[in-house]
């Protein structure tokens, strides 16, 4: 189910095909609705609410996909950016996938994952494969004085990400986690840096380092459920 779609024509044909469980009724109307108060109406009345942001709303079909409704141009933004990134396929060991796009980049059904709220018992690291003990320990030996763990993702990804050149920090890290973990905490540091090198995240990458940005998906994988804010969305949208 990785194949991404623009719909353009016949929408709600395209989504029944993929929400098999889902009343076709619900989704004649979602693509009937002539305003935004009558989609989000809709979607209250058929599915469960799990997120509210400032551009977009989030609805659960089935525990299985998301339901992302873009209500403002910032919104819309941040759809296209995750339909791109999804539709390439370079990441998807990393993000949720998108599936279908509506053609006015309004509606989009994307991958569920369980998101990592409210992230107390620090589940996000350890399912990355790196705890906070590996994290201070890190910090420590290598003398790096960062005050918390995540800054060390937050210093790595968004330096290169900026195509900063190497220093002798970012080469002590990258030895260390090599040398003392699992492959899976090695690629956690190469993916992000990729995706935020190749999709000009920039400054928007530090939200990457908040639990709530990431979710388990049904292979029991951390991968980011919010990744539409780049660099570009920030200055064109928000400033």
């Amino acid at each position: 189910m990785g194949l991404i779609n623009i719909v353009t024509e016949a929408p709600s044909t395209e989504f029944k095909k993929i929400l098999k469980n889902t009343s076709p009724e619900a989704i004649d109307k979602i693509f009937s609705a002539t305003s935004f108060k009558s989609l989000l109406e809709i979607c209250k009345d058929n599915f469960k609410q799990a997120g509210s942001g400032s551009s977009r709303k989030v609805f659960l079909i089935d525990n299985q996909f998301i339901l992302k409704i873009a209500y403002n141009s910032k919104g819309v933004a941040q759809n296209e950016q995750e339909w791109e990134v999804s539709r390439l396929g370079w990441h998807d060991d990393i993000i949720a996938n998108v599936y279908l796009i509506s053609d006015n980049s309004r509606i989009m059904l994307c991958e569920y994952a369980e998101p990592y709220k409210n992230d107390k018992e620090n589940r996000l690291v350890k399912d990355m494969g790196i705890d906070y003990k590996f994290m201070y320990d890190l910090n420590d030996k290598l003398s790096l004085d960062f005050e918390e763990p995540s800054e060390i993702f937050e210093y790595i990804v968004i330096d290169m990400s900026k195509e900063r050149t190497y220093d002798q920090r970012v080469t002590d890290i990258f030895e260390y986690v090599e040398e003392n973990t699992s492959d899976g905490a090695e690629h956690v540091f190469f993916r992000l840096h990729d995706m935020t090198s190749n999709f000009g995240y920039g400054s928007g990458a530090v939200d990457f380092f908040r639990s709530e940005q990431w979710g388990k998906n049904k292979d029991g994988d951390p991968v980011l459920i919010d990744y539409g804010f780049t660099e570009q969305v920030g200055k064109d949208h928000y400033n």
